[in-house]
């Protein structure tokens, strides 16, 4: 047996507002006309249903009061505590009662209106499953009467809100590769996190669009549903009051034992709140984000979390230096930073060489501008391919400009060939092949 019971109502000026007789309107039209208004699916399920008016003064008012006052924020009532009020009373019939107000609003022609309520199961055994709901209604643009159905009906045939689930890592530090070449380490605040025990089920999407409450989806898979649009994915989300799992929940789902097998190549992507749908895959001992095009929807609380912190991976190159950024083959190679014995490169870098940036020595002194990769003789007869110094300034200690690069030609602050300073000789690249970066 399903029982409406409302419109409930704190004050009676809240009686007089003409949404409220709408509100009513809408709980009877279901009731009187099932057949219309439910989905088959749902008809099925339930014995019948009633519509029981609030009234001030009895037993409804009392409950209503007692939930209302857990806690002065509605998303820290205790459902344990909502079903501890509701199954006390004696003349509560077995099924489900849910109860339903709308929230005050100034404005007597509102673009929405919130609903508020608790739904509540009560078992044959005394025991009771409870929950306090809020729902947004739009009324812009549509009948005001068949927007509190469609709400109404929803409200009544979508399953429970799952209970969050507490997952744990085995470290609280996560090796990640921030872009393609870069790589560092996630540290968290915890081991522990939060999240819905399991991504969205297939049967659940389809109840809501059934209800009229979602619009029609498209969407793919068995058990779990994967959708290819991110604005779907929220909606899914934001109609159980959730919202999705951000990319780091992703990312630590995956590596648990019951995200592991449904988010990987061969099972399946997750959308997360960033906009993408994907999964991790473990690449040089860190996790890698690899897109995808449709993805689960796997949702949580709307609960703030401490932001994990990232540490960029510092590297130890051959020569002892420190670098930190983006790397491949071992070296160098894109954004990054170098250090050695005082000195400091910052730049972009390309097979381990500084291309464009600025390479500081310990005194303070600095060149600022392009190199290139040439071939220079470092020796009698030896020759190797070095970056040098091409289109760029150096400063002194105190900023002064003391010599200029053109082309690798070296001019004197006045833009002069420098009579100090000679230019490298320059040799085709021919006279490098085949020789290492001591010229052997």
């Amino acid at each position: 047996m399903v029982t409406l019971l409302g419109p409930v109502y704190e004050t009676g000026r809240e009686t007089q507002v003409p949404l409220f007789k709408a509100l009513e309107q809408a709980m009877t039209e279901i009731v009187e006309n099932q057949q219309t208004h439910l989905p088959e699916f749902y008809q099925q399920r339930i014995a019948g249903m009633n519509h029981q008016l609030f009234r001030s003064g009895y037993s409804n008012e009392e409950e209503w009061g007692s939930i209302k006052s857990l806690s002065s924020k509605a998303e820290d009532y205790d459902a344990e505590r909502i079903a501890g009020i509701l199954q006390t009373s004696e003349n509560r019939k077995q099924g489900l009662e849910m109860a339903i107000r709308m929230q005050p609003v100034s404005n007597q022609n509102p673009a929405s209106v919130t609903l508020e309520g608790y739904r509540f199961v009560l078992q044959p055994s005394g025991k009771g499953q409870a929950e306090w709901f809020t729902q947004e209604v739009k009324l812009t643009g549509r009948e005001v009467g068949d927007a509190f159905q469609i709400a109404l009906v929803w409200l009544l045939a979508k399953p429970f809100a799952q209970v969050q689930k507490i997952f744990v890592l085995d470290s609280k530090e996560v090796p990640v590769w921030v872009g393609e070449k870069t790589a560092g380490v996630l540290t968290f605040a915890k081991k522990e996190f939060t999240a819905d025990a399991e991504p969205i089920r297939k049967e659940i999407v389809k109840s809501c669009v059934q209800t009229r409450f979602c619009p029609e989806i498209k969407i793919e898979g068995e058990e779990f549903p994967l959708v290819a649009n991110f604005a779907d994915a929220q909606m899914i989300c934001s109609n159980f009051g959730r919202e999705l799992i951000e990319k780091e929940t992703l990312l630590r789902l995956s590596l648990t034992d019951e995200g592991s097998d449904l988010l990987d190549e061969k099972n399946s992507s997750a959308w997360h709140s960033g906009g993408e749908t994907g999964y991790f895959n473990k690449r040089s001992d860190h996790q890698e984000f690899v897109q995808a095009k449709k993805g689960l929807v796997w949702c949580k609380l709307a609960k703030q979390e401490t932001s994990p912190t990232l540490e960029l991976r510092t590297h130890i190159l051959s020569d002892g230096s420190k670098y930190v950024g983006e790397i491949e083959n071992e070296e160098p190679n894109g954004q990054g930073t170098r250090t050695l014995y005082g000195t400091r490169t910052v730049g972009e870098f390309r097979g381990g060489e500084l291309i464009k940036g600025t390479h500081t020595w310990g005194d303070g002194s600095r060149y600022v501008g392009e190199n290139k990769i040439v071939c220079t003789e470092i020796g009698r007869g030896r020759y190797s391919l070095n970056a040098e110094n091409w289109n760029g300034i150096n400063y002194d200690k105190d900023g002064n400009i003391y010599m200029k690069f053109v082309n690798g030609k070296i001019l004197d602050k006045d833009g002069n060939i420098s009579e100090k300073f000679k230019s490298k000789k320059i040799f085709p690249d021919e006279k490098c092949e085949g020789r290492d970066e001591y010229g052997n």
